[in-house]
């Protein structure tokens, strides 16, 4: 989650906040979307691999938390409520894929690892 705010962060920083607000649709997804959906793919994918038993819990949890402190954040730093921005739209069935996506991934590869594993031990032990 942090290593999204600061991928946002630097993406506002070298784009200008302006210019970030008033892209067209297709500079917005190229600009903002795609590098954190892929960024989310990545941490979530692994996140889904490394904790095979909850990994859709730990995605429901981060996912919401991350939500939930985003909009929190948001609303004291802008001193109004804020809770969906006019990008949600795009944003929320974008990124809610990508995890759903990367979990299915992290899990399925998880999973052949294990086999493979397996498949080793089992060859190891019948012998050559």
């Amino acid at each position: 989650m942090l290593l999204q705010i600061a991928l946002s962060t630097l993406l506002n920083i070298v784009f200008g906040f302006e210019r970030y607000i008033s892209s067209r649709l297709g500079d917005y997804i190229l600009i903002a979307i795609i590098p954190s959906s892929v960024l989310s793919f990545l941490l979530y994918g692994v996140m889904a691999y490394r904790s095979d038993n909850y990994a859709w819990r730990y995605t429901f949890y981060v996912y919401f938390l991350g939500f939930l402190l985003g909009a929190v954040t948001v609303s004291l730093i802008l001193q109004e409520f804020y809770f969906f921005s006019e990008t949600s739209i795009i944003e929320l069935p974008v990124s809610l894929l990508v995890i759903t996506l990367a979990t299915l991934t992290g899990l399925k590869l998880r999973a052949k690892n294990e086999r493979l594993k397996l498949s080793n031990i089992e060859h190891y032990i019948s012998g050559p």
